[in-house]
């Protein structure tokens, strides 16, 4: 069986996939997620896509207002800035 796939909900389905890989940089999923947002009508549809409750999804986006030098740092050095995802979604265990 063959399915066409738009590019967009194939974007929406990678990250899916990978979202729970234990090296993923959390940093590297707010990329992902700014690079799909506007594939899916609704931030709430996105979190629904991807798996995430919209609190994490959030967390997520949040990366983007660090201060600039904390952002090249974390672009540059991805072996000292291993911030995961485990660590923004400390405490949400429950949801």
């Amino acid at each position: 069986m063959i399915v066409t796939v738009e590019d967009g909900d194939m974007a929406v389905m990678a990250l899916a996939e990978n979202i729970d890989r234990e090296d993923l940089l959390t940093m590297r999923i707010c990329l992902a997620l700014r690079k799909i947002e506007n594939l899916v009508s609704t931030r709430k549809k996105l979190a629904e896509a991807i798996g995430l409750n919209r609190e994490d999804m959030y967390r997520y986006f949040a990366f983007e207002a660090l201060p600039d030098d904390i952002l090249s740092k974390l672009s540059i050095n991805h072996a000292c800035c291993r911030v995961r995802r485990d660590s923004c979604q400390a405490g949400h265990a429950d949801n």
